[in-house]
């Protein structure tokens, strides 16, 4: 495997504002650290840190994110968006979303979900997870920093994660090049972002509801099990428990437990 080029990711990326200023590192501890601290430095809107590896990866809950080299894509947005703040955890949806259309055009034989709300399965394993952290500056506008791990081309795992993470190129049985899915995950977020910057999250809730592979799916949540009946218009789990009542998932971990 070989180290990320800089020149083959500007010649394919087609998007306007997003991955513009790009900064394309061979290790970092974090890349949403890496972006968070150019955000308070006075990083633009649309800014994208590029690492080919971490050595102290994380997502949700402060788990570990295991991030090899040269393998895989690990990479930071720096947004700065116009809406109000209780608007702003909708952002993960729209990575998600974005997320899943790139994977789904690469690997499209194989079954590719989202695991409401951050994380990207291929064929029932993890093969992404989005981290998306809201950071408030004193006297200036907020900002949010998505960062986006993607397994692509790692071939082994540590025992841990051996049963529950996966790779594309292990499910799709060969390597991809992650100058050209990088720079399709991009397009496709600038688009979807748009997409909820000027019409709302209709759209995007619509895509999910058809293509996440929730639907249906019996589920445990914040100590209640229940079925899965789709997203609210602030695009939150709804799900029907025992009881027929619906209940409205904001935040916390999803376990399926069935079909």
């Amino acid at each position: 495997m070989s180290s990320l080029s800089i020149g083959s990711i500007k010649k394919s990326l087609k998007t306007d504002w997003l991955g513009r200023d790009l900064q394309v590192l061979r290790t970092t501890s974090s890349t949403n650290s890496d972006a968070e601290s150019l955000g308070r430095k006075g990083g633009k809107h649309g800014l994208i840190v590029l690492a080919d590896s971490q050595t102290r990866g994380r997502g949700r809950f402060q788990r570990v994110w295991f991030s090899p080299p040269d393998v895989n894509l690990y990479f930071s947005m720096l947004l700065f968006p116009e809406k109000s703040s209780f608007k702003i955890p909708e952002i993960t949806l729209v990575a998600a979303v974005s997320l899943h259309e790139a994977i789904k055009s690469v690997v499209p034989s194989e079954e590719i979900g989202i695991k409401w709300p951050n994380d990207i399965l291929c064929n029932g394993k993890k093969v992404a997870g989005i981290l998306s952290e809201f950071h408030q500056l004193s006297g200036s506008r907020p900002f949010v920093v998505v960062g986006i791990g993607l397994n692509v081309n790692s071939r082994q795992f540590p025992d841990d994660l051996q049963n529950i993470a996966t790779s594309l190129a292990i499910e799709g049985g060969e390597d991809l090049p992650r100058e050209d899915l990088f720079s399709s995950i991009c397009y496709r977020f600038e688009k979807w972002y748009e997409e909820w910057d000027f019409s709302g999250l209709e759209s995007i809730t619509s895509y999910w509801i058809k293509n996440s592979g929730m639907m249906g799916k019996s589920v445990k949540a914040q100590g209640n099990k229940g079925i899965v009946l789709g997203l609210s218009d602030s695009g939150a789990l709804l799900m029907k428990d025992i009881s027929g009542a619906i209940i409205e998932v904001n935040s916390g971990e999803i376990e399926v437990i069935g079909d």
